[in-house]
């Protein structure tokens, strides 16, 4: 699982089974979105959520 950021910048990234990310907001990320490799070699992208 990764969080990406404005411009590509990652923002945190975790390996193996996750049940619950935390990640604090500092505000200069612009937007956070949330990428996800699936098992199996399939992967998933979350719509971006802006940060003012």
């Amino acid at each position: 699982m990764t969080l990406i950021g404005k411009d590509g910048r990652i923002l945190h990234e975790e390996t193996g089974r996750i049940n619950q990310v935390k990640y604090t907001v500092k505000g200069n990320e612009g937007y956070i979105r949330i990428a996800v490799d699936l098992e199996g070699g399939f992967g998933a992208f979350a719509q971006p959520i802006f940060v003012e």
